[in-house]
Formats: structure tokens, C-alpha cells, sequence
């Protein structure tokens, strides 16, 4: 499962959701996320690693110069912390790909673990707990669970440029 969740986090167009589901299947809400938000900490602790060595050139063959310059305005209005937090708090935002951008950005390791592992939380519990609740053959809640999830991931994704725009506003250009 460490391993899939490495994968999923370095090969960064692997949906997070299938290997969160997996661990709520095969070792229950708690101990799932506790291995999925383990597994997120070393891959992106990897991820940042490289990219922070390699450089630019590296990210430019993997990300569109659309989303890299984003992210420099979002670092030069001073909202990058906020930005990454809520990219990796809402559910279907193709967070990982973040994980190559943030390395080129003048946020330190340990801040950026910290904001992505918290913000990653609600999801992956959310997640594992469907995921268990399927397998004890209860219905109800985790139903709900993966509607509210859903419901979330669509209006991120549908909204997800505007949603982008609007931190960076009020960066100076």
C-alpha cells in the first residue's frame, strides 16, 4: 500500500482516491489514512527533494508554463501558504502535480509537508472510512460520505480556475 501511494504521489496522474479507497478496505479509516498520510509525507518529502535539485528545467517538461506562472504570482502575493493548503484540502483538485510546482517557490520542506499533509486530512479520512463502512456492509453513511466528496471534487473541478483567480488576486503585476 506504501508503495502505491508512492506511485500515485510521483507519477502525480494516478487518482489519490483509488489508493485511499484501497486502504479503507483493507485496514479500516484510522490505519488507513495513517498509512495513506504516511505515504503522502515520504513521496512528497521525495518529490520536493528532486525537483528542488533539479530545478525548473525538470517541471517544465511535466507542467504547462500556464500553471508555473500561476504559481509564481500566487508566491509573489504573499497567498501561497493559503493556496496550497486549499488545493490540497479540496477533494479532485489534481493535487500532486502541486508537488513538482511548490519545490520551485521560496517555501521551505517542512512548511509545505505540514500545509499539504493537513490539508489532505478531511479526504483521506473521508475516504478510508467509505471505504471500510462499504466492506462492513454498511450503506447509509458511507454513501453520504462519497456524495459530499463528489459533490465537492465536481464543483472544484468545474470551478477550478476561478477558484485559482481568486487567490491570486491582489498580486501586483
Amino acid at each position: 500500500l506504501l508503495g502505491m501511494q508512492f506511485l500515485q504521489v510521483v507519477v502525480a496522474f494516478i487518482p489519490g482516491e483509488i489508493v485511499q479507497l484501497a486502504a479503507g478496505l483493507m485496514y479500516g479509516p484510522v490505519w488507513g489514512s495513517l498509512l495513506i498520510l504516511a505515504g503522502c509525507v515520504v513521496s512528497s518529502a521525495v518529490v520536493y527533494l528532486l525537483v528542488h535539485k533539479l530545478g525548473s528545467p525538470f517541471v517544465q517538461n511535466m507542467v504547462s508554463t500556464e500553471h508555473l506562472d500561476k504559481f509564481r504570482r500566487f508566491e509573489e502575493s504573499g497567498k501561497l501558504d493559503v493556496v496550497v493548503f486549499v488545493l490540497f484540502l479540496i477533494p479532485g483538485m489534481p493535487k500532486d502535480v502541486f508537488t513538482y510546482l511548490v519545490p520551485l517557490t521560496d517555501m521551505e520542506l517542512k512548511r509545505f509537508l505540514v500545509l499539504t499533509t493537513v490539508g489532505r486530512i478531511p479526504g483521506v479520512v473521508g475516504s478510508t472510512y467509505a471505504a471500510s463502512g462499504f466492506a462492513s456492509g454498511q450503506l447509509v453513511g458511507p454513501m453520504i460520505v462519497l456524495v459530499v466528496l463528489a459533490v465537492i471534487a465536481v464543483i472544484a473541478i468545474v470551478f477550478r480556475d476561478k477558484i485559482l483567480e481568486a487567490f491570486g488576486k491582489g498580486h501586483s503585476e
